[in-house]
């Protein structure tokens, strides 16, 4: 059984409405399906831009951090959120720890797929 295309860009639709913040951790082990929280949470800001690629059936979701936002901290894991605090999270994923200083501007790229 499949899930047909039109039925994909729905649930990315669906998807789209719901998420509007970011999240940015310090844990380098949270990534499950069962997580519901980043493990060490240190960031969270509304999403930048959210787009639907109907060619991929995939959603890009982009956050910007300025020079003066979330440093002092090895980043190691993110989450794609519902809310400001708390809420309901939808992505979770985990990556080499890199350090955001004042000297760095990130822009953080989360391509989503539905197979």
């Amino acid at each position: 059984m499949g899930v047909t295309k039109k039925g994909k860009k729905q649930i990315l639709e669906l998807l789209q409405g719901q998420i509007s913040h970011f999240g940015l951790g310090t844990d380098s082990s949270s990534e499950s399906e069962f997580a519901e929280n980043l493990g060490d949470e240190k960031f969270r800001k509304v999403i930048t831009d959210n787009a639907i690629d109907e060619e991929t059936l995939s959603m890009d979701v982009e956050c910007f951090l300025g020079s003066g936002e979330a440093n002092g901290h090895d980043f190691s894991e993110i989450g794609i959120f519902d809310s400001a605090s708390g809420g309901n999270m939808f992505v979770i994923s985990n990556f080499p720890p890199e350090e955001k200083t004042p000297l760095l501007e990130w822009l953080i790229d989360v391509v989503i797929e539905i197979k």
